[in-house]
């Protein structure tokens, strides 16, 4: 069997795509999503597990991690870091693997690090509010803070010492927000 290189020039450079790599389509144009530090992404995975342990269960549907929706059909595609699907808006084609989800879950989660700005966070909430999200969590692991969103103009923010709460989109879906930020801690047994 013979092996060989792939080497990149400047003229085939932009041909080659590297599925590693996450994307969101803004404004037309796909724009590279840095990843998630360490602990941001331990939350993220916490989130999701909490999340799929009240919902599988029930048949609800499904907590996933960065998964692209295309929000509408010219519109913007993004990669929440959490985001929940209620089972009937699971594509029937997940089989085949698709890039994206044509369509919107019904919560989205995003979880600061610090390459992301205010303004990229308000268009992003914005955006999953237009394309018919009905819940968007803003976590911010440096203030353990967790800004809740029921609508672009309403939000609660939410300490550690308070719970998160699912309503509307997960009726009795409740988690203290201490126990969100010391789960990623006791998995690597850092207590």
């Amino acid at each position: 069997m013979a092996t060989g290189t792939i080497t990149a020039t400047a003229t085939n450079e932009q041909k080659i795509w590297d599925p590693d790599t996450l994307y969101e389509i803004v404004n037309g144009e796909r724009v590279e999503v840095p990843s998630m530090g360490v602990f941001a992404c331990l939350l993220a995975n916490s989130l999701r597990d909490f999340l799929n342990e009240f919902c599988i269960p029930r048949k609800l549907g499904i907590a996933v991690l960065e998964v692209l929706f295309r929000l509408k059909t010219a519109g913007p595609s993004r990669r929440p870091d959490v985001a929940f699907l209620r089972k009937e808006l699971i594509p029937k084609n997940l089989f085949d693997d698709p890039p994206e989800i044509h369509g919107y879950p019904d919560l989205a989660v995003e979880v600061v690090s610090p390459s992301n700005t205010f303004a990229e966070l308000e268009e992003k909430v914005l955006e999953y509010f237009e394309a018919g999200v009905r819940l968007v969590w803003i976590i911010v692991p440096r203030s353990r803070r967790i800004y809740v969103y029921s609508s672009p103009t309403n939000v609660l923010i939410l300490q550690e010492q308070d719970e998160l709460s699912g309503d509307p989109v997960l009726p009795g879906f409740r988690l203290k927000v201490a126990d969100l930020f010391s789960e990623p801690l006791q998995r690597t047994g850092d207590n």
